[in-house]
């Protein structure tokens, strides 16, 4: 099965590398299309069938759309989500290769195709899904570093944002131990059920290079389990190292 991250690409929360963008259009009729759907997929030629699982929740007005699904008319590449109001489609170069339409018993019900293959889908709601809750603010933390053993404080800046489709983190990295000041950068994030992955990256020539990934807990609002990773820079020690911060709005 193939996960197709339609909010946030990001290949180290278990989705192939794939960039799939989501969009909205005024009138759309998102609240109806919130949650979990499960259904599948026949073909009207040999390949069979199989199943379909779809989460969509919400960041504001927008959506934020994952895809489960094994189908040859969807292979690794570029995606768009598309919804108009009860009907939706996700395209490949502008052209739809999945769509459908919402209906009664909450039941999606649409068609796919391809060059590969032609066919026909189905999926019904199955429950509500938590809510994405919002990363801005002040965000305080340390790093702790085995070789050689040091620990230091910093400070991140972020606001979350919804860009075409991806859940993105804007802001700053601070750290007046590893001689790091405010540094600007952005990553990705991605929500789960009772998690979140969180990647932010520095984006200045001049300061230490930073690559922070972790998982945070969804009711903390803490990165519990970090990794930084520091590329070769003489006022920093180490390569890598643990961390954890919390969210101090």
């Amino acid at each position: 099965m193939r996960w197709f991250c339609i909010a946030a690409a990001v290949a180290a929360a278990g989705c192939t590398k794939v960039e799939v963008r989501s969009t909205t259009r005024p009138g759309g009729a998102l609240a109806a299309l919130t949650g979990a759907w499960i259904g599948s997929w026949h073909s009207d030629g040999a390949a069979g069938t199989g199943t379909v699982a779809i989460q969509v929740r919400a960041f504001g007005d927008k959506p934020v759309v994952r895809l489960q699904i094994d189908n040859p008319c969807l292979t690794p590449r570029s995606y768009s989500f598309v919804q108009t109001g009860t009907h939706v489609e996700l395209r490949a170069d502008g052209e739809p290769v999945f769509w459908g339409d919402l209906g009664a018993n909450r039941t999606l019900t649409g068609n796919y195709g391809c060059p590969e293959d032609t066919g026909a889908w189905t999926a019904t709601w199955q429950n509500e899904l938590p809510v994405i809750a919002d990363l801005s603010g002040t965000w305080h933390g340390s790093f702790a570093a085995a070789v050689p053993p040091v620990q230091g404080n910093f400070e991140l800046q972020l606001t979350q944002v919804w860009d075409d489709g991806l859940l993105v983190v804007e802001g700053r990295l601070a750290s007046p131990t590893f001689g790091i000041a405010p540094v600007l950068g952005r990553g990705l994030v991605e929500w789960r059920d009772t998690s979140f992955d969180l990647q932010f990256v520095t984006a200045d020539p001049a300061a230490p290079q930073v690559l922070l990934a972790g998982v945070g807990d969804t009711a903390l609002l803490r990165i519990v389990d970090g990794i930084a990773t520091f590329a070769p820079d003489p006022r920093v020690p180490f390569r890598q190292a643990l961390w954890q911060a919390m969210l101090q709005r």
